[in-house]
């Protein structure tokens, strides 16, 4: 399962009211609330944990949302290779073959 903050994974203060949609899928984030737990990986390397409330996808688990999720990591890391526009038609692929809108040229 592949989860990246501010994609389909969003973390807020508890009790926070908000609402949250996958830069993926654009579905509404389940609620799990008052978590306590590490919330990056420089908090677990210093060993705090925080209360929080996170904000997860509900299509997470899926293996079309995880590889698109992968995708779209991709283009953020290496935003100048030049498979980019291949790049691009494979994830609009997997989104419009499981009910998503397309992400034309935003990536």
């Amino acid at each position: 399962m592949k989860r990246f903050k501010g994609i389909n994974l969003f973390i807020t203060e508890p009790g926070e009211k908000k609402r949250f949609y996958c830069q993926v899928c654009s579905s509404k984030c389940t609620v799990l609330r008052d978590q306590y737990a590490y919330t990056s990986m420089l908090s677990a390397m210093a060993k705090k944990k925080t209360r929080h409330d996170e904000h997860i996808c509900p299509r997470t688990d899926e293996k079309w949302h995880e590889k698109a999720v992968g995708l779209i990591g991709i283009s953020i890391w290496f935003p100048a290779i030049e498979e980019k526009k291949d790049l691009l038609e494979k994830l609009n692929n997997i989104l419009s073959e499981n009910g998503c809108e397309t992400f034309n040229d935003k990536i």
